[in-house]
């Protein structure tokens, strides 16, 4: 079910308003946004690529450092030999960690920063590259 929700096509997260029959009076939305098309100077668009893997190493890491810790108190420390089963699952817990970040891929965010004649700048986020260019074809200032 998820897999049918992710191929079909998803709505635009933005849109054009008409104001009448004049195209330089068309306003620019999405979000909270509303910029009139004729007030945009430039477009500049850009890709970001991150691999979130932070939480994940610091759990692995977490994990492992706990099981050493019980390991090194039974072996060293004369601790009961049942906590090697805790000292177990710890490791396993940690390289499972480990397998799972080995799995993440790249994600990548698509960001359009819209330059205003008044100065101000406004960005516009997503994930869908397609999205970002029918965005970017339609408000260029040379439109």
């Amino acid at each position: 079910m998820a897999t049918a929700l992710l191929e079909d096509a998803r709505p635009a997260m933005w849109g054009i308003d008409r104001r009448g029959s004049d195209p330089s009076s068309d306003v620019l939305r999405f979000g909270r946004h509303r910029i009139p098309l004729s007030a945009i100077a430039s477009v500049d668009g850009e890709e970001e690529k991150t691999r979130p893997i932070d939480g994940l190493l610091l759990g692995a890491a977490l994990f492992l450092i706990i099981a050493t810790f019980i390991a090194f108190g039974v072996f060293e420390g004369k601790w009961l030999m049942r906590f090697l089963i805790g000292a177990s699952f710890m490791t396993f817990l940690g390289l499972i960690g480990l397998i799972e970040i080995s799995k993440i891929r790249s994600q990548r965010l698509y960001r359009v920063r819209i330059s205003l004649k008044s100065g101000e700048a406004v960005t516009f986020a997503s994930t869908d590259f397609a999205d970002v260019q029918r965005l970017m074809a339609r408000i260029s200032p040379q439109n």
